[in-house]
This record gives structure tokens, sequence and C-alpha cells, in this order.
């Protein structure tokens, strides 16, 4: 299975850094990191410091950074996205591999979320480590339950259904588009008659950086 890592990026490259040097952590590494960024101050010497990520150029907005990552990913099987402010757990994606293998209608997972900075005044890298460090993974890493949407701090797409159903992220919405992660997630289980399912053993912190 081939595991892409999509990054959408705005004015905040210290925190991508921290982001990116965790994926270097993944149990399973991802195939291939797309980074979509607006200007080059966006990721400052990022392209040097991790000469293997991808850096992409969008227009600002979310929805159109998003989208640009689906139209990259062209050999990808499944598209993770993760906020440039969320740091997953060591196992996010070698869970994410074989859910998707047991799972085959699965079109959308989400993983769990063990602190969330978005829903207060936001949580600093190291604590977030500290945090994960201390986290007791489920005594089954692959259980899953039904979830109503996928949450967009951390989300994969299967990429079959994706393509075959035209499905992108909608470029009408603002462009800090709060709550698409709802809306393309949806379109995309209905459209393909797939279920989203939320990860017991996929975790991570989203620090819930306040600047963009």
């Amino acid at each position: 299975m081939n595991i892409a890592v999509g990054i959408a990026t705005r004015g905040r490259p210290k925190i991508l850094a921290e982001t990116l040097a965790e994926l270097a952590h993944q149990t399973r590494a991802p195939d291939r990191v797309f980074v979509c960024h607006v200007d080059e101050s966006d990721v400052a010497d990022l392209p040097q410091r991790f000469p293997d990520v991808v850096f992409l150029r969008a227009k600002a907005g979310l929805p159109r950074q998003r989208n640009a990552i689906l139209d990259a990913a062209t050999e990808a099987d499944v598209v993770l996205f993760l906020d440039d402010d969320f740091l997953p757990a060591p196992a996010w994606l070698a869970v994410l591999e074989q859910m998707m293998a047991v799972h085959a209608d699965c079109v959308v997972a989400t993983g769990t979320v063990i602190a969330d900075g978005a829903k207060g005044p936001g949580i600093a890298p190291d604590q977030a480590r500290a945090l994960l460090a201390a986290d007791t993974p489920p005594a089954d890493p692959l259980a899953v339950v039904p979830h109503f949407n996928g949450y967009g701090c951390n989300m994969a797409f299967r990429m079959a259904p994706v393509r075959a159903n035209s499905i992108r992220v909608d470029e009408a919405l603002p462009a800090y588009a709060w709550y698409e992660d709802i809306d393309v997630t949806r379109r995309l289980a209905a459209a393909s008659g797939g279920s989203i399912l939320r990860l017991a053993g996929a975790r991570g912190v989203h620090l819930g950086v306040k600047s963009a």
C-alpha cells in the first residue's frame, strides 16, 4: 500500500518543522510527504532540512492547498492529511495501513486525538511529546468505531474512490475553510457508499497553534 502524507501550511514554518521531524519516528514510514505552501516564507529553510519532502505551491486557501496535494499524489493508495501542528504517535501509519487492508469498505479514516489544543489555549510541542510518551495505547490497536466525519487535523482518504468520484475539497468555501473536513468526508462517503472509521490505535496531539 502506497501511503502519502499531505500537509497544507501557511505562515508557521517553525511549527511545521516540528511536525515533519515527528514523522521521522513513524514505525511505518510514509512513501511520500507533500507540503503545500503559498510562498517561500511559509517553509523558510525546510526544503534544505527535509530533502525527501515534496514541496508544492498553490494559491492561499486550505481547500486549494489540500486539492493540490490530492492532485500531486498520483501514486498514492491512501493520503493522510495532517495539520501542520499535529504530532502523530509513532504507530499512526502502521495502524492505518493494517486497518485499510482489513476494512476494504473504509474510505475515510480519522485518528484518536488524545489532546486538542484547538479547544483551549494551545499545546506546546514539548508538552505534546510528553503527552504522547505518557499515552497508553488501547489493548486492541486495530479497534475501530464508525464516525460521522474525518477530523481535518488527522484524516486519511482511500484514493480509488476519491478518483472515481472526482472528490475535491470545496474551493467555494472561505479560504480558512472551517469544517471543510466534514463537508468533503461526508461527500466521499455518500458518493462511494463507503464507511468513515475512527481508529483507536492511530493517536496524536493537535497543538492548536493560534497563529496562521
